[in-house]
């Protein structure tokens, strides 16, 4: 484990240094009343944290290019939509085709299997 770099502690690190900008610009009261030092001071607070965010991946610049696996995906994404949507038809129609027929839906008949099991293990003392 010699590669780990604890990315999990770094980004609570930079959480907490987010969170004392911020408190630094709420007590100086920046936004109503701003003063180039103070603000100087903000403001190379933040830079610092974007760096040591962009050292993690974070903060990019300019959106990662699309590559020719994006358009995959996003056909991969509507195939699996169009098969979910396909499955819940399916499901509507055998229940409307089981009320229309009135055959018991297969929840209610595993119920009957099972309680029928139970007698005969218990015995037919089992009441319903």
């Amino acid at each position: 484990m010699d590669d780990d770099f604890n990315t999990a502690g770094a980004i609570g690190v930079m959480h907490e240094m987010a969170g004392e900008i911020n408190a630094y610009i709420e007590q100086n009261k920046l936004e109503l009343s701003p003063k180039p030092e103070q603000v100087a001071a903000a403001a190379g607070a933040t830079q610092t944290l974007r760096k040591l965010g962009m050292l993690l991946g974070l903060f990019r610049k300019t959106p990662v290019a699309e590559s020719k696996s994006a358009g995959l995906a996003d056909q991969l994404m509507e195939l699996i939509i169009q098969l979910r949507n396909d499955v819940r038809k399916r499901r509507i129609s055998r229940r409307l085709m089981r009320s229309a027929t009135g055959l018991p839906s297969s929840r209610s008949r595993s119920k009957t299997v099972r309680v029928e099991q139970m007698e005969k293990r218990v015995g037919s003392s089992c009441r319903r």
